[in-house]
């Protein structure tokens, strides 16, 4: 056996602190979709045939588009090298905010690959656009995002994208992106040349296969990670070894051994980490501020992907991460609070990725994990800054009998709430939503398909992004067939003018869902097309329209019903 050489803990720290001062001095202003050499050593594969002098000392830089793989060196005791390099990486932010970028660091032995399968084109201007009446502008591409601020009339703006359907423009206003309809504005561009914008399309690096050293570093001061920081106050999306996140604001990423298998660790600083659903992970996961989250990796093929569920997050961090907190100023967009010194994590109770159990709660006792030892008084688990806002979120009573009361508490930020009904096999059998106030439901159970047993939970949402959620409740049994056919009445809609020349109507609809979410489009002889939400079974809702007769109305229920009129 090779005996390593050990350095003092004041060698290590003067090793750390030069390489990361050298680092920001090679590469500062580094630009949008960029990759700099930091500190030595990096290798570096790109997609063409490079000059043999082409990214091979500190300060070098290169755009992301030709750049395949990155890899920083371990701590080397013989020569004092460490490698460092550091990314500025679109992600999703748009092109009309070029000061913006999500900063990537290299540190020690870590691996970069991209996986990106489709380069998103770059190479375009934002076009000038004018809005022609007051106009809102709302947070996302359709008429069931929230309105954040009113862009006024005859104001001019820069469309940068447009969504997948291309009615809706993706515009800058007071510094912040935004969407507005495309028949609110004007423009001599041709706004048909705009880029879609959707979740699909990444830009350079923002998909990625990661691998860190697995061994115990040298020193605990220079350790192999990988760390993304995001502007602040802003979700960036991210596919990291096949595992869809969002994430603000500083987050590290390492992959680890566990239980004898390799995984991916993630770790939170700031902000918090949400992970799509997938295979492994029915519902999204929450790593809050404070805590980490690991899951296996399958590395039998040409990369290794994420392939078991999540952990539950835990509050014990890594030592190494209290050095990071010197990280110099010019490499990140704030400083960086690693909760080292005994500080407290945000968030301390279990995440609603699987129904708590004993048996969850005795692995979290012999890992030392902060969690409380009454399963049925956990509250929910908060995805935003301020956890305070779920605090208390649970469900009080429901599914005693057939045909009961549900009631839930509120949370004051909530502007809608979701009911998932899970049968006896534990999978989702039904989901219902409610508007923002609602807090208790009649159902009958005999209208599901749950088979012998069920379970419930609430979940609130804010923008059509989840909050929280509830712990499921506990296990009921189900009288009766557990499998009836359910029998529902038939949706229907129906239209008629209020006035005309303005026209306007009223749109009906009746025998739908308690708790749907109902989306009336009317389109009118000018093809433009007036929407609007409604609430409920059954209902009316009015639209004001213009100089031009309606001659299309659609109906459609989150619940999947839908009517299309031909007109009133």
């Amino acid at each position: 056996m090779v005996a390593v050489p050990v350095l003092t803990q004041r060698e290590c720290e003067a090793l750390v602190a030069a390489a990361l001062r050298d680092a920001a001095d090679n590469c500062l202003e580094l630009g949008r979709n960029s990759a700099c050499y930091g500190y030595s050593r990096v290798d570096a594969a790109f997609a063409d045939a490079v000059p043999e002098d082409f990214f091979v000392h500190p300060a070098d830089r290169t755009d992301l588009e030709p750049l395949v793989k990155l890899q920083t060196g371990a701590l080397d005791l013989t020569t004092d090298e460490w490698g460092v390099a550091l990314l500025n990486v679109q992600a999703n932010l748009p092109d009309t905010l070029p000061g913006q970028a999500v900063t990537f660091v290299l540190l020690g032995d870590t691996s970069l690959q991209d996986a990106t399968a489709a380069r998103a084109a770059k190479n375009f201007q934002p076009i000038p656009v004018t809005t022609t009446v007051n106009t809102n502008f709302r947070s996302g591409p359709g008429l069931n995002y929230n309105v954040v601020m009113i862009a006024e009339q005859n104001e001019a703006l820069l469309a940068d994208g447009v969504s997948p359907d291309g009615k809706w423009l993706r515009v800058i206003h007071d510094n912040a992106p935004g969407w507005i309809h495309y028949t609110l504005v004007k423009s001599d561009g041709d706004l048909s040349t705009l880029p879609p914008v959707d979740d699909t399309q990444y830009s350079p690096m923002q998909a990625f296969y990661l691998t860190t050293g697995l061994g115990q570093a040298a020193c605990k001061e220079a350790p192999d990670v990988l760390l993304i920081q995001g502007p602040q106050d802003y979700e960036i999306t991210l596919s990291v070894n096949g595992a869809i996140l969002e994430m603000g604001s500083t987050v590290l990423f390492r992959t680890v051994e566990d239980k004898g298998q390799s995984a991916l660790e993630i770790t939170v600083l700031d902000g918090r980490v949400t992970l799509a659903p997938d295979a492994n992970n029915p519902r999204p996961v929450i790593i809050p501020e404070g805590t980490r989250s690991i899951a296996c990796l399958d590395t039998s093929g040409d990369n290794p992907l994420v392939a078991c569920r999540w952990s539950e997050p835990r509050t014990s961090l890594s030592a190494n991460w209290c050095g990071l907190e010197a990280f110099p100023a010019d490499l990140l967009h704030y400083p960086i609070h690693a909760h080292c010194n005994g500080a407290t994590p945000l968030i301390q109770v279990s995440n609603p990725i699987t129904p708590v159990s004993s048996d969850i709660l005795a692995e979290s006792a012999r890992e030392g994990n902060s969690l409380t030892t009454n399963p049925s008084v956990l509250s929910a688990v908060s995805s935003v800054s301020n956890p305070i806002e779920c605090a208390g979120f649970a469900l009080l009573r429901g599914g005693e009998t057939m045909l009961s009361q549900y009631e839930w508490s509120a949370v004051a930020v909530a502007d809608q709430y979701k009911l998932n009904l899970y049968g006896a096999d534990g999978q989702i059998v039904a989901s219902r939503w409610f508007p923002a106030g609602t807090t208790s439901v009649t159902l009958n159970i005999a209208d599901f398909a749950t088979g012998g047993s069920f379970q419930w939970e609430m979940e609130a949402l804010h923008n059509q992004r989840t909050l929280c959620y509830t712990p499921r409740s506990s296990v009921m049994q189900r009288p009766g067939n557990p499998n009836a056919p359910v029998t529902q009445q038939v949706f229907t809609a129906s239209c008629a003018y209020t006035s005309f020349a303005p026209y306007n109507i009223s749109v009906s609809w009746a025998n739908g869902d308690n708790g749907d979410v109902v989306t009336i489009s009317a389109t009118d002889t000018s093809f433009v097309t007036y929407s609007t939400l409604g609430f409920g079974s059954g209902d009316t809702i009015f639209i004001n329209g213009g100089a031009f007769a309606f001659t299309q109305i659609t109906v459609n229920t989150s619940t999947g019903k839908s009517v299309t009129l031909s007109g009133c």
